[in-house]
């Protein structure tokens, strides 16, 4: 499951529903259902944030900052940088 623009979650206390999302993927199943969180993120050593409620991670591996050349899809980018 892919989720964006889930600061409606924070703002209007959804926190526990994505929790148990969270959950539900970190236990997994036969299936192999995952989730990813896509979130705009202003300082990436802070950890992953919706407007002002932290996202709970149970691992540093659970999240990954991704660079504007991955966001946009150039190569060269990364490459020049």
């Amino acid at each position: 499951m892919l989720l964006h623009d889930a600061y409606v979650m924070a703002r209007y206390g959804g926190m526990g529903v994505l929790q148990r999302l969270a959950d539900l993927a970190r236990r997994g199943g036969p299936d192999g259902r995952g989730l990813w969180l896509l979130s705009p993120l202003t300082d990436p050593t802070l950890g992953p944030r919706l407007v002002a409620a932290t996202v709970s991670i149970e691992d540093r591996e659970e999240w990954i900052s991704l660079n504007h050349a991955w966001v946009v899809n150039d190569p060269g980018e990364e490459q020049a940088a």
